[in-house]
């Protein structure tokens, strides 16, 4: 009985773990995505309106718009964090 408490409480550990690092993780890459595209738009503009730096900030705009679900997804990662 005790083995299988320990096996327990070393998934709830770990599985806790994983749930505030994916919660993390995906935060992380959505806040930077959102707020690096701007660094590319200024470049662009501030050398004279380079076709090719505003393109990857068009592409990292639109990967950050692509990430609706993140949200959603950091959401239910809280949900089971607060069952665990």
């Amino acid at each position: 009985m005790n083995a299988l408490r320990r096996v327990w409480e070393h998934f709830e550990e770990g599985f806790i773990a994983f749930l505030l690092a994916a919660m993390t993780l995906i935060t992380f890459v959505y806040v930077i995505l959102n707020n690096f595209y701007t660094l590319f738009y200024w470049l662009g503009d501030t050398f004279g309106g380079n076709e090719f730096l505003l393109g990857i900030g068009d592409s990292i705009l639109d990967m950050a718009q692509a990430m609706t679900w993140s949200n959603a997804l950091t959401k239910a990662l809280f949900g089971w964090l607060i069952f665990f």
